[in-house]
């Protein structure tokens, strides 16, 4: 009634300061691009374009919804893409908030 729509933005790995930490081992960057169908670790503007379709008029009849910007790792049959290797203060800081 109060034309409010609600949707939320689900990004995978990112390049970003919090990730820069686990992203600088070779071996374990390489393992998870391996493990990501489109073969590439995200950046903030991959996430930033989703939510501004989100935001935008276009998605005006889209409320409730949640797009998982991930490459595809969500969609590997079996495949959880928070079954991390070798993390400690990341799991601890992999909160990720955008807001419009």
């Amino acid at each position: 009634k109060e034309g409010i729509r609600c949707n939320s933005a689900h990004p995978g790995l990112l390049e970003t300061p919090m990730t820069e930490d686990i992203l600088a081992d070779a071996v374990y960057r390489e393992e998870r691009t391996q493990r990501i169908p489109l073969g590439k670790i995200g950046t903030a503007e991959d996430i930033a374009y989703g939510v501004l379709y989100l935001a935008s008029n276009e998605a005006s009849f889209i409320t409730g919804s949640e797009l998982v910007i991930d490459v595809g790792a969500t969609a590997q049959e079996g495949h959880s893409p928070f079954r991390f290797q070798n993390l400690t203060n990341w799991s601890r800081r992999a909160v990720t908030t955008i807001s419009v």
